[in-house]
């Protein structure tokens, strides 16, 4: 598979996910929908770089926000906990399973 389609395709699933899951997180302000929520999302996942902190970014992602949110109706302080939840899922995603036999 090519990378291109590898990002792609994690994208998609990351996409999934918040899809389904994003009435539950904290974040979320009653009668927004998914889509408001998306370009947040896609700039945590697309940004993320395992030798970065969030915290070390997080006001040039502010700064890209305007640019990139399309018709979301997110301001930057509405859509920061959604960039920083999907630059975290992907942290995670990123990380080795365990060993079977050192559990």
């Amino acid at each position: 598979m090519q990378p291109h389609t590898v990002a792609h395709s994690m994208l998609l699933q990351d996409d999934a996910f918040w899809a389904q899951v994003l009435t539950q997180q904290p974040f979320y302000v009653d009668g927004l929908e998914f889509e408001d929520y998306a370009p947040a999302f896609r700039l945590g996942h697309s940004r993320w770089r395992d030798d970065t902190l969030i915290e070390d970014v997080l006001a040039r992602l502010g700064e890209d926000w305007e640019e990139i949110k399309g018709q979301s109706r997110l301001t930057w302080f509405e859509a920061r906990d959604a960039v920083r939840a999907a630059w975290e899922r992907r942290g995670r995603m990123q990380q080795p399973l365990p060993d079977a036999e050192a559990a």
